[in-house]
Protein backbone atom coordinates (compact mmCIF):
# COMPACT_ATOMS: atom_id res chain seq x y z
CA UNK A 1 0.00 0.00 0.00
CA UNK A 2 2.91 2.64 1.10
CA UNK A 3 4.48 3.88 -2.58
CA UNK A 4 1.83 3.03 -4.29
CA UNK A 5 2.36 5.14 -7.63
CA UNK A 6 -1.06 5.42 -8.81
CA UNK A 7 -2.71 5.93 -5.09
CA UNK A 8 -1.76 9.78 -4.76
CA UNK A 9 -3.12 10.94 -8.09
CA UNK A 10 -5.86 8.78 -7.72
CA UNK A 11 -6.69 10.20 -4.47
CA UNK A 12 -5.99 13.81 -4.95
CA UNK A 13 -8.51 13.68 -8.61
CA UNK A 14 -10.94 11.94 -6.13
CA UNK A 15 -10.57 14.56 -3.57
CA UNK A 16 -10.40 17.21 -5.82
CA UNK A 17 -13.92 15.89 -7.75
CA UNK A 18 -15.85 15.31 -4.46
CA UNK A 19 -15.29 18.67 -3.13
CA UNK A 20 -15.42 20.66 -6.50
CA UNK A 21 -19.07 21.20 -5.88
CA UNK A 22 -19.21 22.76 -2.40
CA UNK A 23 -19.13 26.60 -3.21
CA UNK A 24 -18.05 27.66 0.66
CA UNK A 25 -20.87 25.92 1.62
CA UNK A 26 -18.69 24.21 4.40
CA UNK A 27 -17.67 28.09 5.70
CA UNK A 28 -21.34 28.29 6.29
CA UNK A 29 -21.99 25.00 8.33
CA UNK A 30 -22.73 25.61 12.16
CA UNK A 31 -19.96 24.75 14.37
CA UNK A 32 -20.63 22.33 17.01
CA UNK A 33 -20.69 24.04 20.48
CA UNK A 34 -20.24 27.31 19.46
CA UNK A 35 -22.61 30.00 20.38
CA UNK A 36 -24.68 30.74 17.83
CA UNK A 37 -27.56 33.67 18.01
CA UNK A 38 -27.81 36.74 20.42
CA UNK A 39 -24.63 36.99 22.47
CA UNK A 40 -25.43 37.82 26.22
CA UNK A 41 -23.85 41.39 26.72
CA UNK A 42 -20.29 41.53 28.65
CA UNK A 43 -21.08 42.69 32.34
CA UNK A 44 -20.42 46.42 33.11
CA UNK A 45 -16.90 47.45 32.97
CA UNK A 46 -15.50 44.19 31.30
CA UNK A 47 -12.42 44.90 29.07
CA UNK A 48 -12.07 42.76 25.75
CA UNK A 49 -8.62 41.62 25.58
CA UNK A 50 -8.80 40.14 21.98
CA UNK A 51 -12.12 41.76 20.71
CA UNK A 52 -13.48 45.04 19.30
CA UNK A 53 -13.46 47.97 22.30
CA UNK A 54 -15.79 50.70 22.06
CA UNK A 55 -12.56 52.67 20.02
CA UNK A 56 -15.06 55.32 18.71
CA UNK A 57 -16.26 56.36 22.46
CA UNK A 58 -13.70 57.80 24.47
CA UNK A 59 -15.71 58.25 27.22
CA UNK A 60 -16.45 54.42 27.10
CA UNK A 61 -12.83 53.86 28.08
CA UNK A 62 -12.68 56.62 30.63
CA UNK A 63 -12.56 54.61 33.63
CA UNK A 64 -11.92 51.14 32.60
CA UNK A 65 -8.88 49.88 34.39
CA UNK A 66 -6.11 49.00 32.88
CA UNK A 67 -6.08 45.23 32.49
CA UNK A 68 -2.16 44.20 31.77
CA UNK A 69 -0.16 43.19 34.18
CA UNK A 70 2.60 45.92 36.34
CA UNK A 71 5.23 43.18 35.98
CA UNK A 72 8.64 43.62 33.87
CA UNK A 73 7.73 41.25 31.17
CA UNK A 74 4.63 43.86 30.28
CA UNK A 75 7.04 46.86 30.48
CA UNK A 76 9.75 44.38 28.07
CA UNK A 77 6.64 44.30 26.01
CA UNK A 78 5.38 47.66 26.25
CA UNK A 79 8.98 49.21 25.23
CA UNK A 80 9.54 46.91 22.22
CA UNK A 81 5.69 48.28 21.33
CA UNK A 82 6.69 51.68 21.67
CA UNK A 83 9.77 51.17 19.81
CA UNK A 84 8.16 49.93 16.95
CA UNK A 85 5.26 52.86 16.82
CA UNK A 86 5.93 55.11 18.81
CA UNK A 87 9.16 56.25 18.86
CA UNK A 88 9.42 57.32 15.74
CA UNK A 89 7.56 60.71 16.55
CA UNK A 90 7.44 60.37 20.29
CA UNK A 91 11.57 59.49 20.31
CA UNK A 92 13.13 57.32 22.70
CA UNK A 93 12.34 58.79 25.98
CA UNK A 94 9.02 60.29 25.25
CA UNK A 95 9.36 63.80 25.11
CA UNK A 96 8.11 64.28 21.34
CA UNK A 97 12.20 64.42 19.64
CA UNK A 98 11.94 61.51 17.49
CA UNK A 99 13.52 61.73 14.33
CA UNK A 100 10.10 62.28 12.23
CA UNK A 101 8.58 64.62 14.88
CA UNK A 102 10.37 67.56 12.70
CA UNK A 103 8.69 66.98 9.72
CA UNK A 104 5.69 67.09 11.03
CA UNK A 105 3.27 69.68 11.03
CA UNK A 106 2.46 69.99 14.79
CA UNK A 107 4.50 69.70 17.95
CA UNK A 108 4.62 65.84 18.91
CA UNK A 109 3.37 65.69 22.58
CA UNK A 110 5.33 65.49 25.17
CA UNK A 111 4.20 61.91 26.80
CA UNK A 112 6.20 62.17 30.05
CA UNK A 113 4.92 65.46 31.11
CA UNK A 114 3.29 65.48 34.64
CA UNK A 115 0.07 67.24 33.00
CA UNK A 116 -0.57 65.21 30.23
CA UNK A 117 0.39 61.77 32.36
CA UNK A 118 -2.45 62.99 34.85
CA UNK A 119 -4.94 64.19 32.59
CA UNK A 120 -5.44 61.71 30.31
CA UNK A 121 -6.55 58.10 31.76
CA UNK A 122 -5.45 54.73 30.76
CA UNK A 123 -8.82 54.64 28.56
CA UNK A 124 -8.21 57.71 26.57
CA UNK A 125 -4.10 56.85 26.00
CA UNK A 126 -5.85 52.95 24.45
CA UNK A 127 -8.44 55.37 22.77
CA UNK A 128 -5.59 57.74 21.26
CA UNK A 129 -3.25 54.59 19.80
CA UNK A 130 -6.78 53.09 18.34
CA UNK A 131 -8.06 55.92 16.74
CA UNK A 132 -5.15 58.55 16.40
CA UNK A 133 -5.66 61.99 17.47
CA UNK A 134 -8.09 64.54 16.67
CA UNK A 135 -5.90 66.83 14.18
CA UNK A 136 -4.81 63.24 12.60
CA UNK A 137 -0.99 63.91 13.20
CA UNK A 138 -0.95 60.79 14.72
CA UNK A 139 -2.75 57.83 12.96
CA UNK A 140 -4.68 55.41 14.67
CA UNK A 141 -3.07 52.03 15.53
CA UNK A 142 -5.90 49.70 15.56
CA UNK A 143 -4.95 47.28 12.80
CA UNK A 144 -1.60 47.41 14.01
CA UNK A 145 -1.83 46.86 17.74
CA UNK A 146 -4.23 44.11 19.24
CA UNK A 147 -6.12 45.27 21.75
CA UNK A 148 -3.97 43.55 24.69
CA UNK A 149 -1.00 45.44 23.45
CA UNK A 150 -2.40 48.97 23.92
CA UNK A 151 -2.81 47.94 27.36
CA UNK A 152 0.46 46.86 27.68
CA UNK A 153 1.56 50.03 25.68
CA UNK A 154 -0.17 52.43 28.05
CA UNK A 155 1.66 50.79 31.19
CA UNK A 156 5.20 51.36 29.41
CA UNK A 157 3.58 54.81 28.88
CA UNK A 158 2.98 55.71 32.36
CA UNK A 159 6.12 53.98 33.52
CA UNK A 160 8.20 56.70 31.46
CA UNK A 161 7.02 59.77 33.49
CA UNK A 162 8.49 58.32 36.52
CA UNK A 163 12.04 57.35 34.25
CA UNK A 164 12.16 60.44 31.87
CA UNK A 165 14.93 63.47 32.03
CA UNK A 166 12.91 66.89 32.80
CA UNK A 167 10.81 67.88 30.42
CA UNK A 168 9.39 70.78 28.20
CA UNK A 169 7.44 73.00 29.83
CA UNK A 170 4.42 72.58 27.48
CA UNK A 171 3.18 68.88 27.34
CA UNK A 172 2.02 68.93 24.17
CA UNK A 173 0.01 70.53 21.48
CA UNK A 174 -2.25 67.26 19.98
CA UNK A 175 -3.17 65.42 23.12
CA UNK A 176 -5.82 63.12 24.07
CA UNK A 177 -7.38 65.50 26.18
CA UNK A 178 -6.86 68.38 23.70
CA UNK A 179 -10.27 69.24 22.20
CA UNK A 180 -8.35 70.93 18.84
Amino acid sequence: MIGHPARGPALAITLLAATAGCNGALDEAPVPGAQHGPYAAPPEGAVPLGGPLPESDEDALEDVTNPAGVGRLTLVRGRELYSIHCAPCHGDSGKGDGPIAPLLSEETPDLTHPELQAEASDGALVHVIATGTMSEVMPGFAADIPVADRWVLVRYLRSIRRTAPASRSSPRSNSPADPN
